[in-house]
């Protein structure tokens, strides 16, 4: 089991971060549609680079290795975050 935990460890960054990494991709070329979304649901599009950052730039130093504590942090941020101004409307 030790010999395999190098690889294990790589498996757990790609699962992990394969949904941030697409949900970051996916938003450049929808770049008009998400931001419209967003300013109807109150949250300033202008937040919409910065959250293409945090999810495709975050997860893939996540998941080659580099920063990985502080892209984590970031990226663990961006949940909480994104639900506390999609929900702040009431």
């Amino acid at each position: 089991m030790e010999a395999a935990s190098p690889y294990l460890k790589f498996v757990g960054r790609v699962l992990l971060v394969i949904i941030f990494i697409q949900a970051g991709f996916h938003k450049i070329p929808g770049y008009e549609g998400t931001a419209a979304h967003m300013d109807e649901r109150g949250v300033p599009s202008i937040l919409l680079p910065l959250v293409i950052l945090a999810e495709l730039g975050g997860g893939l130093l996540v998941l080659v290795g580099f920063w990985t504590r502080w892209a984590a942090l970031a990226l663990a941020g961006a949940g909480p975050g994104a639900l506390a101004l999609d929900n702040r409307r009431g």
